[in-house]
Parts: structure tokens; C-alpha cells; sequence
């Protein structure tokens, strides 16, 4: 089944920058930065820098405007260089595109280039995990947009059940339809045909995946004791 992949525009994924700062600063030490005092990621950790500036949001939306609109939706998905993990990509003039295994990867400047290449593996991980943080400040703003109470039956359900590789959230606001008592969400508003078209199908589907997440979240808090008893 195909699935259907939103990437936000780049005033989105810059508003989205807050909430991915915070997120790294807890996994590097210190919120990503413009470009003063730009270190690899297995550097020491600077002073914390200032938010991005109105020029710097500026400078980033003029710098993405320069690539082909196909680069510039990787670009966005990405949001940070894999080497200098605390540089927006943009902040230093128009993202530089290498090809790593036949894979589109974007830094931040030239001199980032060589050391990009040379750990192709190291690189790719990081851009996937770029990629992943991403995604997920997407999802989360989507999730937002809902009542709290729909909120948390969208997050125990988790995907949508005609598209089922898609999250909820990544195409946007989940659309909410009633199936007789049940209220089910679908990642687009595409989708609503096809659930009501046989909603015996869809409701299982349903029950199947929030069985799934309730089945891992039982598995990820059983790791977590087991680690912390350790």
C-alpha cells in the first residue's frame, strides 16, 4: 500500500525549530544554534547561544528559496547538518548537497562536505535520525490542533487505518468520523471513503492497532524497570 508522506513548508519546519531545539539540547547537551561557534557532534558543548534572530529566520527562508523545490522539501525534512548537528541547514548560505550512497544528503557549508563523506554509515544515521526528530515535531504539532480528549484517542490508536503505514499527524490535523459509537482518525480526509465504505473492516483494523501500541508500551515500560533496577 502506498504511503503518503506530508512535508511541511519552511515557515512550518522553522516554528517547528523550538520544540527540535529543546528535544537535542537533552540529547547533546545544549539547544542547536545559528552559526556562531558551530561543533561536531562529538565536540564540546559551548555556551547556549540566542534563538534565531528575525534576520536569521530571513536568511534560512531565502537560502531554501535558492534550491529546486524537490531539494528544498529534503532540506526541509531534515532541518539540521548531520556533521555540525547545531546548524540549521541554511543559516550559512544555501545547503550543499552530497550524494552517499546514492542517498541525497544536505550540510550546512562546504567544509562539512569531507568529513560528511568520510563516515558515509555515521552520516546516514544521523540524517535519519534528523529526519525521525523532524517527523515527530510534525506529528506533535498536528496532534495539537485536537481537543485533549481526541488528542488521546488519536495517540492510542496511532495510525490510520486505511493508509496504515501513516502516522497520525503526518499529513496534518487527523480528521475525526463516527462509526457508529466509535470515533475513529484518519490521517487525511482522502481516507474518509474508503473507511466508511466498510467499517467493519475499519473498526478492526482499529482494534488491531491500538492493541499493537498498548502491547509495546507494555514491552517499553518492562525494558525501563528491568534497567532500572539494574
Amino acid at each position: 500500500m502506498k504511503t503518503f508522506v506530508c512535508v511541511g513548508s519552511t515557515a512550518l519546519v522553522i516554528a517547528l525549530m523550538a520544540t527540535l531545539c529543546q528535544e537535542t539540547a537533552a540529547q547533546y547537551g545544549r539547544a542547536p544554534q545559528g552559526y556562531a561557534q558551530p561543533v561536531p557532534a562529538n565536540g564540546p558543548s559551548p555556551q547556549r547561544s540566542a534563538p534565531l534572530t528575525r534576520e536569521q529566520v530571513a536568511k534560512i527562508q531565502a537560502n531554501l528559496a535558492a534550491l529546486s523545490e524537490e531539494d528544498r522539501q529534503l532540506v526541509e525534512a531534515q532541518v539540521f547538518c548531520p556533521v555540525m548537528v547545531r546548524n540549521r541547514l541554511g543559516i550559512m548560505g544555501p545547503p550543499i548537497k552530497v550524494m552517499i550512497k546514492d542517498q541525497p544528503v544536505f550540510v550546512c557549508c562546504k567544509g562539512c562536505q569531507r568529513k560528511a563523506l568520510a563516515n558515509p554509515d555515521a552520516t546516514l544515521s544521523r540524517v535519519a535520525e534528523l529526519k525521525a526528530r523532524v517527523a515527530e515535531a510534525e506529528i506533535n504539532e498536528s496532534l495539537a490542533k485536537l481537543s485533549p480528549e481526541d488528542r488521546g484517542l488519536a495517540e492510542e490508536q496511532g495510525y490510520c487505518p486505511v493508509m496504515i503505514k501513516n502516522r497520525l499527524g503526518v499529513m496534518g490535523t487527523p480528521v475525526k468520523v463516527m462509526i457508529g459509537n466509535e470515533p475513529v482518525f484518519l490521517c487525511c480526509a482522502g481516507c474518509r471513503t474508503r473507511a466508511m465504505a466498510n467499517p467493519g473492516r475499519t473498526l478492526a483494523i482499529v482494534a488491531d492497532l491500538k492493541a499493537r501500541l498498548a502491547q509495546e508500551a507494555a514491552r517499553k515500560a518492562m525494558l525501563e524497570r528491568n534497567s532500572t533496577h539494574r
